[in-house]
């Protein structure tokens, strides 16, 4: 007798309306029906019996049969069995074989006037044919497993982390025939199986009776089977199916005994399935549908789905969510998403075998009663992540998976040591000053450089405390640091700047890159006012806890099919201990002068004027003067290091696009044929033929020494100001990502530069310097356009061609020769640039991200007006 709204549903049509909720819960009824629910939720049988019979309202909510499996799965001992009765309510009051009294089986009763949109919905929810409730979006590619190379495979979506579907990979498997319901039930009727609880209590079931349960049950969130024990009970199940060649290895068979549940038997009917969740310990996985139809839903890594409650677990310092039922999910998050918010979708039909790489999280709706089975393996291509997750237990299980490994597979003793290095100094929070205080000091005296001390009456700022208001954003120590970047910088009584250098940014070749570059460029009189001065460079050891988690690690706890599958792991999620180990790893850094100025982005967002052509000959001579640095320290002058670049891009292109989500998705799915898969046919004069492409990069062709990354918050200038006002200037920070406008006096982002404070509205900015070479390489010197045209330029047509007259009148005769090579291979090097660079594009141009097509949307960004 429940409504959504005010409308009667009552077949008692001379009740007089009534606020039946209002007086049928009393002083309860300030309270939401969810949070009602919530709490009503802890009542037991007992409880919830008497609490029916309080009032209508309250007999409704009694009824919700969720209350009573909740109970039920609560208070019992269900290792040896279920045996359900058509409603919770009944197999709670009368279990097992305890006979069900005839007034129990009648409807219950109605009442008028009850109108609640949450249960309404639960009702709703757990009576829908979700039998028609799929989507594909084609966004996941599918492959025939007859003709899908390993090599293929490996190289274009294990390796790069990218989902796909496989048909065909049940052909030879008993399964599809040994498996169907009649003789499954046959062989394996009074087996039990586990079956998986939003709870995550231990909960077995015949299959007998689960099947009777599947077939008479209205539960919004259904219990399914989800057992990982399956094989080693019923190991003729596992003859009846191979695991698929695409996946030879599993490096955690080294555990033996120890390994982690990895294999699963899955069994649900429509409306179950998995929530959103991460699988198990950074691990990958396969799963292949027998019978039915399930609806996959996928994000990628780094990219927390909407509608999740996403927190820091306080016992174990892990982050770990909540998430509502894949049904709920759909109903009312999925429709109000902007279509580029929207998930990877896929239908699997039987048959189908879907690859989830490592990180990726994914939720599963069954749209059909669905038999499958899935397997989690670690190998070469997602170890990284699978270390990250282990490192972070004290139970010692990292220890003994290397030290086992490392038996087999002594080849990869170089990649525990990369991850290791990366993971310690991950530990240290780069935003953390007070303690990198002491090795800023240290770094600087070494030098000789002097550093006040610092007011003892000064409270350091807690990084993880937000501020309170505009004056508690003031730093005023001598050593100053910010809250954003990719190394950690530090600027020093307004007078230099220390950038250390983590292993997991670039770590020595942006050390190598950044501090040469800033030496060659100080050893011409011309250029030393270009950029900042180098002052020293060193190492220094830093030691930092091991207990502190790194925020980078990926998640150990998840939901749905992760938590059955960790159910007999009872050490995960374990509080780390007390007598935590130090962790000493060696840092390079620099120590540069600190420039006096303001970045462009900064200018820009406090309204100073700027002179668009004015900035793009100097970028152009700016430019020039780096490409011509001769990169001596590096090994090798040819193209290699540059095309071994642009191959990992390409590799990772639709990863990438995916998780920055600028690119619309009907876009994404263009890029592998836009690209060329040869990405060497990039590298020179655009107006070449297809002949001469096919011959690829010639000697005579001198790569330049890059930049890389001349974006706006790398251009700083001066600001001439009228002469009634002076500007005050106080040291910047370094930040990669453009931040939202700030307030008056906050510091802003530059990378050895300073910032005027307040408002710059009149003022004139000119460019002088450039700033922060941490991704110079060399290569092509199309590569350095990208960020000058989108960020600099800001999509400025006509600026793009004084640009180009002042740097290179070469590239303005490729164009005039051949315009459309000259666009894509401009287009090309903006889907494969390392930054988003259509973000900002698209901020620019907003009308583009409209276009139909990667080519129209090249002509749109990159045609030139001659």
């Amino acid at each position: 007798g429940v409504s959504p709204f005010c409308v009667a549903s009552s077949n008692m049509p001379d009740t007089p309306p009534l606020d039946r909720r209002g007086w049928g819960l009393g002083y309860a009824h300030v309270l939401p029906d969810e949070l009602f629910m919530q709490i009503i939720s802890f009542f037991g049988p007992k409880e919830l019996l008497s609490a029916s019979c309080i009032s209508p309202y309250f007999y409704l909510c009694c009824q919700e049969d969720d209350l009573w499996k909740d109970a039920f799965i609560r208070n019992r001992d269900l290792t040896g069995g279920i045996k359900f009765k058509s409603t919770w309510k009944i197999t709670t009051l009368f279990p097992g074989d305890t006979p069900v009294p005839e007034h129990f089986t009648r409807p219950q009763h109605r009442f008028a006037n009850i109108y609640s949109l949450y249960l309404y919905s639960k009702w709703y929810r757990s009576h829908m044919d979700v039998s028609k409730f799929g989507s594909d979006t084609g966004l996941l590619e599918r492959r025939d497993a007859a003709t899908f190379p390993l090599q293929e495979f490996i190289d274009n979506y294990d390796f790069v982390s990218r989902p796909v579907l496989i048909t065909g990979t049940t052909r030879d498997w008993a399964a599809p025939m040994n498996w169907t319901r009649d003789n499954l039930v046959a062989k394996y009727g009074d087996a039990l199986f586990k079956v998986s609880d939003r709870g995550n209590k231990k909960v077995r079931i015949t299959l007998r009776e689960y099947l009777n349960y599947i077939d008479t049950q209205h539960d919004e969130d259904p219990l399914y089977i989800f057992d990982s024990g399956f094989g080693e009970r019923i190991p003729d199940l596992l003859k009846d199916y191979d695991v698929p060649s695409f996946f030879p290895e599993d490096y955690f068979e080294v555990l033996g005994s120890k390994r982690p549940s990895y294999r699963w038997l899955v069994i649900g009917p429509p409306r179950s399935g998995a929530s959103w969740h991460l699988d198990p310990a950074g691990t990958t996985a396969w799963n292949t549908l027998i019978s039915g139809r399930k609806r996959w839903l996928l994000y990628p890594p780094n990219y927390i789905p909407p509608g999740i409650i996403y927190y820091e677990d306080e016992d174990t310092g892990r982050m770990d969510w909540v998430s509502m039922s894949s049904l709920q999910w759909l109903l009312e998050v999925y429709p109000f998403l902007q279509e580029d918010m929207k998930p990877l979708e896929c239908i699997q039909e039987p048959g189908e075998l879907i690859f989830v790489p490592g990180g990726w999280w994914h939720m599963v709706l069954n749209i059909e009663p669905s038999v499958a089975v899935t397997q989690n393996f670690t190998n070469f291509q997602n170890l990284d992540r699978v270390c990250a997750d282990l490192a972070q237990d004290r139970d010692g299980v990292y220890g003994a998976f290397k030290e086992r490994l490392l038996k087999v597979k002594p080849e990869l003793e170089g990649t525990f040591k990369k991850f290791e290095l990366e993971y310690s100094q991950g530990l240290a929070p780069f935003d953390d000053l007070a303690f990198w205080e002491p090795y800023v000091r240290q770094a600087c005296e070494a030098h000789g450089l002097q550093v006040p001390p610092s007011d003892p009456t000064m409270t350091v700022p807690d990084p993880k405390k937000k501020k309170q208001d505009e004056e508690d954003e003031e730093e005023d120590g001598p050593i100053t640091t910010t809250d954003s970047g990719e190394n950690p910088v530090f600027f020093v009584d307004g007078k230099y700047v220390v950038k250390f250098y983590s292993h997991e940014y670039g770590g020595e070749k942006s050390f190598r890159s950044e501090s040469s570059t800033y030496q060659a460029l100080g050893e011409r009189p011309d250029l030393r006012a270009l950029c900042p001065r180098l002052l020293a460079t060193g190492r220094i050891q830093i030691t930092v806890p091991e207990s502190v988690q790194p925020d980078a690690c990926v998640p150990k706890k998840s939901g749905g099919m992760m938590s059955d599958a960790n159910e007999d792991q009872k050490e995960d999620n374990k509080p780390a201990r007390d007598d935590a180990r130090l962790e000493t790893t060696e840092w390079p850094y620099i120590i540069m002068s600190m420039v006096e100025g303001t970045n462009l982005m900064i200018a820009r967002e406090e309204s100073a004027t700027t002179d668009v052509n004015e900035i793009a000959r100097f970028v152009a001579h700016a430019t020039l003067q780096v490409n011509a640095v001769p990169a001596s320290w590096e090994t090798s002058q040819s193209y290699q290091s540059f095309v071994d670049f642009l191959v990992a891009q390409r590799r990772n292109c639709f990863k990438n696009h995916w998780t920055w989500r600028s690119l619309p998705h009907r876009l994404i799915l263009e890029v592998d044929t836009y690209v060329p898969r040869d990405v060497r046919t990039l590298i020179g004069p655009s107006d070449r033929s297809e002949a001469e492409k096919a011959q690829g990069i010639k000697e005579a062709w001198t790569p330049r020494w890059l930049h890389a990354d001349i974006a706006d918050e790398n251009v700083v200038g001066e600001l001439e100001d009228p002469p009634a006002r002076a500007p005050r200037t106080k040291p910047a920070q370094h930040k990669k990502t453009r931040p939202n406008p700030a307030p008056t006096g906050e510091p802003n982002a530059t990378n050895g530069a300073t910032e005027v404070e307040g408002t710059m509205v009149g003022q004139r900015w000119h460019p002088k310097h450039l700033i922060d070479f941490g991704d110079a390489m060399l290569g092509d010197p199309f590569y350095e356009l990208i960020p000058i045209y989108f960020s600099v330029l800001e999509c400025n047509n006509s600026a793009l061609k004084v640009f180009l007259d002042a740097y290179s009148p070469e590239l303005v005769e490729q164009y005039r020769a051949n315009p459309d090579a000259w666009i894509h291979k401009a287009m090309c090097f903006t889907l494969l640039h390392r930054c988003d660079s259509l973000r900002t594009a698209f901020r620019h141009r907003p009308e583009t991200r409209t276009l139909p097509s990667l080519a129209d949307l090249a002509r749109a960004l990159w045609t030139i007006t001659l």
